[in-house]
């Protein structure tokens, strides 16, 4: 088994602060995902099915956005960075917070899609760093399927690593969720405070090649 490190409990405050943002994404503001872009393809279709204006709106905002995101990450931070890049997110997650708690985390359509589309930045650029780090942290159906297959294949060690990322994700996802019900104003604090933990566990820049 790979010895646990600060790093890894870096990247699972990222798997969870990207549950935690989908859950907001899909309860607060659009009902649809901010990071599961593959996901938003499908949501995409049904609204083209229905039609459904509300859904094509929120994916049409969400998908590019994602891809602002990465596009954005990718050519404006140095090749390896992981803390400056991070920090940028926490800004974008910040100001995401402060808004959602300005209006009671209830926003209206406008503020809705705004917030998305920083969210959809957000994750985007997470994305990039977590390419970074050798490990997914916001798309996670590659993370399942590599780690079914090394279980049963006898290499189940090794498939812990992408196990355990799931279940922060599940874990931010739940986190979210029931804060959101029970206490309202803590839910839109969470992602900011997961990237804190991240960014204060995580390397300054990622070494090449990886340890």
């Amino acid at each position: 088994m790979a010895r646990w490190n600060s790093r890894q409990a870096g990247t699972l405050a990222l798997a969870g602060c990207a549950g935690a943002v989908d859950l907001l994404a899909i309860t607060a503001l659009s009902g649809t995902f901010v990071s599961v872009i593959t996901g938003n393809l499908v949501i995409f279709g049904y609204g083209l099915g229905q039609p459904e204006p509300s859904r094509l709106i929120a994916v049409g905002i969400a998908v590019p956005t994602f891809a602002l995101g990465v596009l954005l990450w990718t050519r404006l931070s140095k090749p390896g960075a992981v803390r400056v890049p991070l920090l940028a997110e926490w800004l974008l997650m910040a100001v995401f917070a402060v808004v959602l708690l300005v209006v009671d985390v209830h926003p209206h359509d406008t503020v809705a899609r705004v917030l998305l589309g920083l969210a959809g930045v957000a994750m985007g650029g997470q994305s990039v760093i977590a390419i970074r780090l050798k490990v997914s942290t916001t798309y996670m159906t590659g993370n399942l399927t590599t780690a079914l297959a090394q279980t049963v294949t006898g290499h189940a060690r090794q498939a812990w690593p992408a196990y355990m990322h799931l279940l922060a994700l599940l874990a931010g996802a739940a986190a979210a969720a029931a804060l959101y019900v029970h206490l309202n104003w803590a839910a839109p604090v969470l992602p900011p405070l997961l990237l804190a933990v991240a960014i204060a566990l995580l390397p300054a820049r990622q070494a090449s090649p990886v340890d």
